[in-house]
């Protein structure tokens, strides 16, 4: 039912400021499931949607920062940028979570040599780059040949073993227990640092001093909460002192920072108090918010992240070092609900993962900040990126499970197992591999990875033994949609019509609708994003419509130059484009394997549909210049609840 229609007039003549790149960051945990079939066959994806990416002009933005820190660039040319993930470090045995979050580097120590493999992390920085994308690189966990809590580290000598400076009683605190190992202090700072320099100066050898500049470097991540940091607050601000002097040593334009908190305004106060004292160098502030958990709210909060993001701001607003020489702020994980291992067989309300519901949060909440950046922001705050920690393959263990990954895995028919489209790691886990030809990668990578162990957790995972396809959910889609808006936002005059007649200029986040105009010069386009979306009605109503109607001028000049309107193209991202999961869920959710025929059908999911649009053109008269602004070309169309469409028209 129309209960509600909307007007939107836009003024390409009124620029209102930048539009930043702010979305298109994510981060996991499981960094060794990059190596295995699954890995590569999720970033085959990213890499294709990069490829395929729309350009927002053809020269790297560059924002402002303070003096002595390098400067931060936007990177237009990637839908998928900085990729960012825990356990470079963590043992075999791997985090809380088991084996499958194992990490990347061997490290062992006979006690006068400290050795380093680093195949794995260079296969898999090699895989983000060959994506299009950056690596974030987070120093951590501690392995157990360095860890002060591991009985490996007090094997052999430790130059600047600290074992009787800390509340530490050998052999009694010794723990046998991986995540405490992970979460441990080092036993020695010089160990630590002699590893940090090991590892920063091959990434130089293996990817170039040049190219790693672009990278970024974080110690830690979440110290403040018990899972990843077993220590005081002082030992991780002191661990994060010696990391940025070796690092900056190193290479003063390679960029550091931190704390990565959860939650805890404290902890950040008491990290920025110590680099203060200590001038210790920080090139971005670091911080995480959740719209919080279930049992907590029926729903995740857009503005319980935002009010934790005025927290964090609010507390490095005391320190004058950043806000007289301000550094990039990033939101390196903000989701709208806590934990990455439960999904819809663990608590029913994270069905929002697999709808329209969770891109249009996305979105909103992207139109939130943009809101705060244009009128609450103070004037030093520069917000960099917004990551999604929305990569979790393994942890992905049923098809369309509501488990926080951009894609689901789907098993098929055996029969398919050469297909193109369709992945096949092994027929008998005990077996020889049956490895099609175009699987090159896991070729290339299959002595790198323990499968066995990395799927010991979830031995039911379709990708485990099973020939299988990736499924994108609506989620990974909304990155493409963000990367087709304009570097430049444009003025949008809003005029809502009811039974109550029209009001101009009108806002309302829970009846209307949301709308973003923005422009790109360089190829002459004006995009439009439109959101239809309410945050507590995770379900929705596929009866509850929304109309608009959309107006810009067919020809107007700027700068110099006159703009004549060519094409229009749409893209929509609603429930019915995105409703792989309805279909699963009615037609094959009973089923072990889906047939070819299915699978045709699910694959068809991971395009967005792009329609020509036909405007309006009556009484137009695009060769008259006057004429072209006064009477503008049209758009009508309808959204329903939780649904994103973009226009781009073409000049």
């Amino acid at each position: 039912m129309v209960d509600m229609r909307f007007k939107f007039q836009v003024n390409p003549a009124k620029s209102i400021g930048i539009v930043p790149k702010i979305m298109g960051d994510l981060g996991f945990d499981e960094v060794r499931a990059i190596l295995d079939p699954l890995g590569q066959c999720t970033f085959k994806l990213l890499r294709d949607a990069n490829n395929h990416a729309a350009m927002r002009g053809n020269a790297d933005i560059s924002y402002p920062v303070g003096e002595g820190v390098a400067p931060f660039k936007e990177h237009p040319r990637s839908a998928f940028r900085y990729v960012r993930c825990h356990n470079m470090f963590t043992g075999d045995g791997g985090d809380r979570q088991g084996e499958k979050n194992a990490g990347l580097v061997d490290v062992s120590w006979n006690g006068s040599i400290l050795q380093c493999n680093f195949e794995r992390l260079d296969a898999v920085y090699s895989t983000f780059l060959d994506a299009g994308c950056i690596p974030f690189v987070e120093l951590g966990f501690m392995p157990p040949e360095l860890a002060m809590y591991a009985k490996e580290a007090h094997e052999h000598y430790q130059p600047g073993a600290r074992d009787e400076l800390v509340d530490f009683d050998f052999p009694n605190d010794i723990e046998d227990h991986p995540p405490a190992i992970a979460a441990s202090p080092p036993r020695s700072h010089e160990m630590w640092g002699l590893l940090v320099r090991k590892t920063v100066t091959h990434l130089q050898e293996r990817f170039g001093k040049d190219a790693i500049t672009s990278w970024l470097f974080e110690l830690w991540n979440e110290p403040d909460g018990l899972a990843f940091w077993g220590s005081e607050p002082q030992e991780y601000y002191e661990l994060y002192e010696r990391t940025a002097g070796i690092i900056k040593d190193i290479d003063p334009r390679l960029r550091i920072g931190g704390p990565a908190v959860a939650w805890s305004t404290q902890y950040l106060e008491g990290f920025l108090e110590h680099v203060t004292a200590q001038n210790v160098p920080v090139d971005f502030i670091s911080c995480h918010v959740k719209g919080g958990m279930p049992g907590q709210f029926n729903h995740p909060r857009m503005d319980y992240m935002l009010d934790t993001m005025k927290k964090y701001i609010t507390t490095i607003e005391k320190f004058d070092r950043f806000t007289t020489h301000p550094v990039p702020f990033l939101l390196d994980e903000a989701d709208p609900f806590l934990s990455c291992v439960n999904g819809t067989r663990q608590d029913p309300v994270y069905r929002f993962r697999e709808t329209t519901y969770y891109p249009c949060f996305v979105a909103e909440y992207y139109m939130r900040l943009l809101e705060y950046l244009e009128t609450e922001a103070p004037e030093w705050f520069f917000l960099h990126g917004v990551y999604s920690d929305n990569l979790h393959m393994i942890d992905e263990r049923y098809p369309f499970g509501g488990y926080r990954n951009t894609v689901t895995t789907m098993p098929v028919s055996r029969n398919l197992r050469t297909h193109e489209e369709v992945t096949c790691p092994s027929i008998l886990s005990d077996g020889p591999m049956d490895i099609p030809p175009h699987s090159s990668h896991w070729n290339k990578y299959a002595h790198l990875v323990n499968r066995a162990s990395l799927f010991k957790v979830y031995p039911s995972h379709p990708a485990w033994n099973e020939p299988f396809i990736l499924v994108k959910k609506p989620i990974f889609h909304v990155y493409s949609l963000f990367q087709r808006l304009g570097p430049e936002k444009i003025e949008v005059r809003t005029t809502v019509v009811d039974d109550g007649g029209e009001k101009t200029n009108s806002e309302d986040r829970e009846t209307g609708i949301n709308v973003l105009a923005t422009i790109c010069k360089e190829t002459k386009e004006i995009i439009v994003m439109a959101i239809y979306t309410r945050e507590d009605s995770i379900d929705g109503d596929m009866g509850d419509l929304k109309e608009l109607e959309l107006s810009l001028p067919g020809k107007f000049s700027l700068d110099g130059e006159t703009w004549r309107f060519t094409k229009a193209l749409k893209h929509s991202l609603t429930p019915e484009t995105c409703n792989a999961y309805s279909r699963w869920l009615n037609d094959w959710s009973q089923l072990d394997e889906i047939d070819e025929e299915s699978m045709k059908e699910m694959l068809r999911y991971n395009k967005l549909p792009t329609t020509v649009v036909t405007p309006n053109l009556e009484g137009v008269n695009l060769d008259n210049q006057a004429e072209g602004a006064r009477l503008p070309i049209r758009v009508q169309d309808a959204l329903n609840l939780h649904s994103i469409i973009t226009w781009t028209f073409r000049f």
